[in-house]
């Protein structure tokens, strides 16, 4: 079964690298850790009440990419068996704990509830290019895709969750059950490694971002 597919927003303009397969026994061929790509829109410290906040990535821009069921698909376990997860990876612009993530995912079609998990993984230090260890999850819902003016999910970060500035790490998107979900691609045309795993394979491809931001607390 082909993985899932880009909707109508990109065509053909990615470069596909298959590094590894869920199969028994497959080997992965590992990814070369690449230049940090991308950078926080905003100078780093924004005011946040009492408490000061610091931007660690994004990929957002100024206009945050319109809920229109665009951008790439992921899919919660489906009734034949299906189901996928998607990935990005970025390096922390700034260090602090706990904060938010701000997502542009949109649920489109019929099924689900419109959940997500995500979860943070460091880059595994053992075979670089690649999720690691998990760092932190949480779960999000992400509004219906027919308003064009909804503006991202945000999602809480647990307390715990700790980030370094200059360290990879991979944010990874899983739906709930019967949950289909559009992430939308940035606007900025960021580039970065993008991880796209269903039950036959994972693939780590070098294409357009998703837009997503992480924001911690110093």
């Amino acid at each position: 079964m082909p993985a899932p597919p880009l909707v109508r927003s990109l065509g053909a303009a990615s470069l596909v690298i298959l590094v590894a397969a869920l199969l028994p026994g497959a080997a992965a061929a590992i990814l070369p850790r690449p230049p940090a790509t991308g950078a926080p829109s905003a100078a780093g410290t924004q005011a946040g009440g009492a408490t000061s906040r610091s931007v660690a990535w994004t990929s957002l821009g100024d206009q945050p990419p319109a809920a229109d069921g665009t951008g790439y698909t992921v899919s919660g376990l489906q009734a034949d068996g299906y189901t996928s997860r998607l990935g990005e990876r970025f390096v922390a612009q700034a260090s602090g704990r706990g904060g938010t993530a701000r997502l542009a995912v949109h649920q489109f079609g019929a099924g689900g509830d419109g959940t997500f998990t995500i979860r943070l993984f460091a880059d595994d230090d053992a075979a670089p290019g690649q999720p690691g260890t998990v760092l932190a999850s949480a779960i999000g819902e992400a509004p219906r895709s027919e308003d064009p003016a909804t503006q991202p999910t945000l999602v809480p970060l647990p307390d715990g969750t700790s980030l370094v500035a200059g360290r990879v790490y991979w944010l990874v998107v899983e739906p709930s059950p019967l949950t289909r979900l559009a992430w939308a691609v940035n606007q900025a045309g960021t580039m970065g490694s993008h991880l796209a795993a269903d039950p036959w394979q994972v693939r780590i491809t070098s294409q357009p971002q998703a837009a997503f931001e992480i924001v911690v607390r110093p």
